[in-house]
């Protein structure tokens, strides 16, 4: 999940629960913020050495919905998955 989502993770439906049976694997964003999530110290968040991009899954869906070519965005057999789905169409 990007960095962006992990602010709000508490939030969610079954927070506790997927943070109890998963770890989750953070990629860094460009932030506002001054301050890092408080669940970046917890033993099950892994945040990704990874280059900043700016790209996210609400681009990804706006791009489908505006019928541009995401496809070297995204592993193929992701892409591949959301075009036979018909997603975010």
């Amino acid at each position: 999940m990007g960095m962006d989502k992990l602010y709000s993770f508490k939030k969610w439906k079954n927070s506790e629960k997927i943070l109890e049976d998963h770890d989750l694997y953070v990629y860094p964003r460009v932030s506002s913020s001054n301050q890092e999530p408080e669940l970046l110290k917890h033993e099950k968040v892994h945040l990704v050495d990874a280059p900043l991009m700016e790209i996210s899954s609400t681009f990804i869906r706006n791009a489908i919905k505006n019928d541009k070519n995401i496809r070297p965005l995204m592993p193929y057999k992701a892409w591949k998955y959301l075009d036979e789905m018909n997603f975010y169409k």
